[in-house]
C-alpha cells in the first residue's frame, strides 16, 4: 500500500513538471507575441491560454518577478469535500509526503530574464488521487477475497461434514454401543481418526466381552455358593435345630412331671430353639428361593416383601404393586429379577430410612424386536435420598444389580436426590439373547 502512494506521489510529480514546463512555454509564446506587436502587455499574463493545461482542483499559478514577488496569481479552489478524502487519511499522507508540491520555471524575453512561474499543487489534490486508487484496489479486492472466502467456507464445510458423523458414533459409544464403527473417510485425516476411534470401540467391546464373561461366572459362582450354604444349612445346622427343638420339648415335658422348677427354663429353651429354626427358614428362603419355580415371580415377591414387612415392624411399608401377565417369564430372568428385588429392598431398608417403598413389576417396550416384550421392576422409597454416583461408586450392592441387568441385556437407572427419596428403575428383555445369557439360579 505504501508503494502505491509512493508511486502516486511520483507520478503527480511528474504531471506537475510537465504542466510547469507547459505553461512556461506558453506564457513564452505570449511574451515573443508581445514584443512583436500581436499582443499587449497589460493582458501578460494571459490565465485563459493555460486554463486547458492547468485546470485541475487545488493547482495554483504564480508570476512572480525577477526579485520573486508575486505580480499574478491563478488557483483553480480546492478539493470539494464530497470526494475529499478522509481527514486521518489526509493527515497520515501529508506526515509521510510533503506537505505541499511546487515547481518553478523561468520566463524570458530579448532583454534577458522575465520574471517565474510556479506551480503549486496542494496536498489535499495529490491526497485525494491516492485515496480513489485505494477505494478502487480496494474495491477490486473485496470481491475476489469474499469469493475466495466463500469457496474456502464450502470447501471446509465439504471436508469437515463427516465430523458429525464422528461424533455421533462417540455419542453411540459413550452409551455403550461398543459394537458401532465408523465408515471410510475421504479426507485422510479424518480416515486415520476414524481408524483410531474404531480400534478403540473394538477394544472396548472385547474388554466389555471379557468383563461380562467373568461377571457371569461370578454371578454363577454367588449362586452355587448360596446353594452350597444353604444344603449344609439345612443338612446340618437345620437337623441339629429340628433335634436341639426336640430335645427341648422332651426337657419341657419332663420338667413339668417331675421337676416343675425347671419348666421356666426349659420353655425358654424351646422358644430359642423355635426362633432359630425360623431365623434359619428365612436365611434358607433368602440364599435358594426355590418357590419362584413353583409359584411363580410375583408370589414370590409378595412373599419377599412380606417378609419385610415383617422384619420393619411398621417402620417402613412396602407394598408391591404389579400389571401384567409374568407366568411366561424364562426361569432366568425371573430368578435374576428376584434377586434384583431382593438387593434393592435391602438397600432400601437399611439406608433409605423411608416411610413407604413400593415395588412395581410392568410390562415395558423394548427396543429391539428381536427381544420381544420387556420386563420392568421399580423400586421407588420417599426416604432420605442420596448421590446417585456416590452411590453406584460405594454400593456393592448397587454394582452387583447393574452386573445383573447387563448380563440379562436390559437397562439400569438410578435416580436420587437429597431428601427426595430413590428410584430404582430396572427394564429387561422378557426372553434372553445369545449373548446375554446368565444363571437362573
Amino acid at each position: 500500500m505504501f508503494m502505491m502512494l509512493w508511486t502516486i506521489e511520483r507520478e503527480a510529480r511528474h504531471e506537475l513538471e510537465a504542466k510547469a514546463l507547459a505553461v512556461q512555454s506558453t506564457l513564452q509564446l505570449q511574451l515573443v507575441r508581445i514584443e512583436n506587436g500581436f499582443d499587449k502587455r497589460s493582458h501578460f499574463p494571459d490565465w485563459e491560454l493555460v486554463d486547458d493545461v492547468a485546470s485541475e482542483p487545488g493547482l495554483c499559478i504564480h508570476y512572480l518577478s525577477t526579485s520573486r514577488s508575486v505580480l499574478s496569481t491563478n488557483c483553480k479552489g480546492t478539493v470539494s469535500a464530497a470526494v475529499s478524502p478522509p481527514w486521518w487519511f489526509k493527515r497520515l499522507y501529508m506526515r509521510i509526503f510533503a506537505s505541499e508540491s511546487s515547481v518553478e520555471a523561468k520566463l524570458t524575453n530579448k532583454d534577458g530574464p522575465a520574471g517565474l512561474v510556479t506551480l503549486t499543487s496542494a496536498p489535499a489534490t495529490v491526497a485525494m488521487r491516492g485515496w480513489r486508487a485505494m477505494v478502487d484496489i480496494m474495491w477490486w479486492s473485496v470481491i475476489p477475497v469474499l469469493l475466495l472466502c466463500g469457496l474456502v467456507y464450502l470447501v471446509i464445510d465439504h471436508a469437515f461434514r463427516p465430523t458429525a458423523t464422528i461424533l455421533s458414533g462417540l455419542d453411540r459409544l459413550a452409551t455403550g454401543d461398543f459394537s458401532h464403527r465408523l465408515p471410510e473417510f475421504a479426507l485422510i485425516e479424518l480416515q486415520h481418526i476414524g481408524e483410531h476411534i474404531n480400534r478403540m470401540a473394538a477394544e472396548l467391546e472385547r474388554s466389555a466381552s471379557e468383563r461380562t464373561i467373568l461377571a457371569r461366572q461370578l454371578i454363577v459362582a454367588q449362586e452355587d455358593e448360596r446353594r452350597y450354604l444353604a444344603r449344609e444349612l439345612h443338612d446340618e445346622l437345620g437337623q441339629r435345630l429340628a433335634a436341639l427343638n426336640a430335645v427341648a420339648a422332651s426337657i419341657e415335658v419332663t420338667a413339668e412331671r417331675t421337676c416343675p422348677t425347671l419348666l421356666g427354663e426349659a420353655q425358654s429353651l424351646s422358644t430359642i430353639a423355635s426362633e432359630l429354626m425360623t431365623d434359619l427358614r428365612g436365611a434358607l428362603a433368602r440364599l435358594r428361593p426355590t418357590i419362584i419355580k413353583e409359584v411363580g415371580l410375583i408370589s414370590s415377591l409378595e412373599s419377599l416383601v412380606a417378609s419385610w414387612n415383617v422384619r420393619l415392624a411398621g417402620r417402613t411399608r412396602l407394598r408391591l404393586e404389579s400389571d401384567g401377565n409374568f407366568t411366561q417369564l424364562s426361569e432366568a430372568v425371573a430368578a435374576n429379577l428376584y434377586r434384583i428385588a431382593q438387593e434393592g429392598l435391602t438397600n432400601a431398608a437399611k439406608h433409605a430410612d423411608a416411610q413407604t417403598v413400593v415395588v412395581k413389576l410392568q410390562r415395558s417396550a423394548q427396543n429391539n424386536a428381536n427381544e420381544g416384550n420387556g420386563v420392568s421392576l421399580t423400586i421407588a422409597d420417599d426416604g432420605r435420598g442420596c448421590e446417585p454416583k456416590k452411590s453406584m461408586i460405594t454400593g456393592s450392592g448397587l454394582l452387583g444389580i447393574r452386573e445383573r441387568v447387563t448380563l440379562l441385556g436390559g437397562s439400569f437407572e438410578l435416580q436420587s436426590r437429597v431428601l427426595k427419596g430413590t428410584r430404582l428403575s430396572v427394564s429387561v428383555p422378557e426372553l434372553l439373547t445369545q449373548g446375554s445369557q446368565c444363571p437362573a439360579k
